[in-house]
């Protein structure tokens, strides 16, 4: 065995060994190859986090772009839902749009009221955490609600289980066909352990819907 271990070490009697130059140029080599493939896995993250589907529903709503890797679930009192199957949580995070026509006598502001009056009265727990008028969807004024509420998504399904808190964020704006000025709203939320984890991809689906911070 230390004979085989010394041929080993020992410099090959038909290859002199490698000059410094050499082993300088193997070197630089050897670190081009480990920055294309870290770069390229950093791509292919960065093109898969960002890869999206659009949906678009007409009547003057906007088309909203969400994760490629959601998938859309009917859900009741909403036009269109989207959830992430992957969550690690049993309350899925998910965006919602609804939409409502307006009374004559509406306005954002009468209606950013009446719209936390309604989610307290449906939802658990409800407890609005912050309000920003200070946003935008294109060039309309709009109303930003973030919550946090109680859901039980395994009742629904006869499974006992533990209760989620839940952080959401409500975007309120006016919009829709000429003549028919309609409330919209989009949705997003996830369980509130979570958040952190989901926030860059709630956002993302915020920020291509055109919403913008705006001075006070």
């Amino acid at each position: 065995m230390s004979e085989i271990m010394s041929l080993l070490q020992s410099p090959s009697p038909t290859n002199p060994p490698p000059s410094a130059v050499e082993e300088r140029r193997n070197l630089i080599l050897v670190l081009c190859v480990v920055l294309l493939a870290l770069a390229g896995g950093w791509g292919l993250k960065w093109s898969v986090q960002n890869a999206t589907h659009t949906v678009r529903l007409g009547g003057g709503i906007p088309d909203v772009a969400y994760p490629a890797s959601w998938v859309t679930v009917p859900a009741d009192d909403v036009l269109w839902q989207a959830i992430n199957p992957r969550s690690a949580s049993t309350f899925k995070s998910r965006v919602q749009i609804s939409s409502r026509v307006l009374s004559p006598d509406e306005s954002l502001d009468s209606l950013s009221l009446s719209w936390l009056l309604q989610r307290n009265s449906t939802l658990e727990k409800f407890r609005n955490l912050a309000t920003s008028s200070n946003v935008r969807v294109g060039d309309e004024p709009a109303v930003l609600f973030t919550y946090a509420y109680v859901a039980d998504p395994e009742l629904a399904l006869g499974v006992p289980g533990l209760p989620v808190v839940v952080e959401a964020q409500d975007l309120l704006w006016l919009g829709g066909k000429p003549g028919q000025q309609q409330l919209l709203v989009i949705t997003v939320a996830a369980d509130a352990a979570l958040w952190d984890v989901e926030a860059p991809a709630l956002r993302r689906i915020l920020d291509k819907l055109g919403m913008q911070e705006v001075a006070p």
